[in-house]
This record gives structure tokens, sequence and C-alpha cells, in this order.
């Protein structure tokens, strides 16, 4: 829930100019959850020595393409309030969090992610929250990857009443298509 609420904040800060209420309210409890983050929480989700976000000795793409997301609107937002070194920092983070993010979660051989990294090496799977990596702003992967990705998602997941929680699953999650248009709309250039 933290990771959405920094994507809340950087959607209500760029649409509303309500600078106060970003460096009064939002600001500091967006700073804490990166701090928390970093340190670990008592829940187990930290970030790894790898850079990547992991829950446990797991490492999910959704989370980390949330966790991403999260950087890039932590960058964006301190510079709203001109915390120039802060909003370096972050931007530096994401950039090398996208490179390692690519390098261990894209499997160029299927067009898709890979559903985590578990302390046996990559999971395969595929599931509706890959389209996160695609259709949040800015997305992670290029447009060539992106396409990829939501051309499998369409064709393995794709139902007319929304995608299914996994190949061949019976149950489909409408909540999933708020990902997955996005990454469809911007994998077809809107």
């Amino acid at each position: 829930p933290s990771l959405w609420l920094g994507a809340a904040a950087d959607l209500y800060a760029r649409r509303s100019a309500d600078g106060d209420f970003l460096a009064a309210t939002l600001w500091p409890a967006l700073d804490g959850v990166m701090t928390a983050l970093r340190q670990g929480t008592r829940h187990g989700v930290r970030v790894g020595a790898d850079g990547l976000l992991a829950v446990g000795e797991e490492r999910r793409a959704d989370l980390n393409a949330l966790w991403q997301h999260a950087l890039m609107a932590m960058a964006q937002l301190a510079r709203l309030l001109g915390h120039r070194e802060t909003a370096a920092f972050h931007l530096a983070w994401a950039h090398e969090h996208r490179q390692r993010f690519l390098a261990v979660f894209w499997d160029e051989s299927r067009g898709r992610l890979v559903e985590s990294l578990g302390p046996d090496g990559p999971v395969a799977g595929l599931s509706p929250s890959q389209a996160l990596a695609a259709g949040l702003p800015p997305p992670l992967l290029e447009p060539g990857p992106a396409a990829r990705l939501a051309a499998t998602l369409e064709r393995e997941l794709l139902r007319p009443w929304g995608p299914r929680e996994a190949p061949g699953a019976d149950i489909v999650s409408v909540a999933a298509l708020g990902w997955f248009v996005p990454a469809c709309l911007r994998a077809h250039g809107r």
C-alpha cells in the first residue's frame, strides 16, 4: 500500500497546486516510507543488497515495478519542492534499479517477465501484475519489450470480461484491468 501511496501522491502533486500539502504532509510520509524500506520493515520488506525490493527472500517483479515508480515519483516530488540533491539521489537510484530490474526480470526468449526471484533463482510465470512494468509512468520496459509483454498478456490472459489470474486459470481479475489497460495503451502507442 505504501508504494501505491507514492503513485497517488505523484498524481496529486502533478495535478494540483497544493504545494503546502505536498511539503507538510505527503513528503514527510513518503520520505518515511522510503527510509523504512531501505532499512527494512518488521514484516521483512526491504531493499536488498542487489538494490531490488524484497519480501523475505523473494523479489517479485510487480513489487519492483511499483518500487521503480516510487523512486521516480520521489525524484519528481523532490524537484517540485526544490530539493535538488534529493531529487538527483532518487533519480540515480531509479536508474540503477531499472538496469538491475531489466537484467534479472526480463525473459527475452519468452517476451515476458519472470514472476519473482527466489533463493533458488528465477520463478517463471505470468500474471496481470506484470503489466505494471509497461503501464506505470515512466515505463520500465522500452517500447519493443513492452509491446511483446502486452501481446503475451493479451494472448495468454485476456478474456472478454478481464484478464485471468494466470494462464489456464478459471478466475479473472477485473481489478487487474487497471494495470492491464495502461500497459496495452502504451504498447500500442495509445
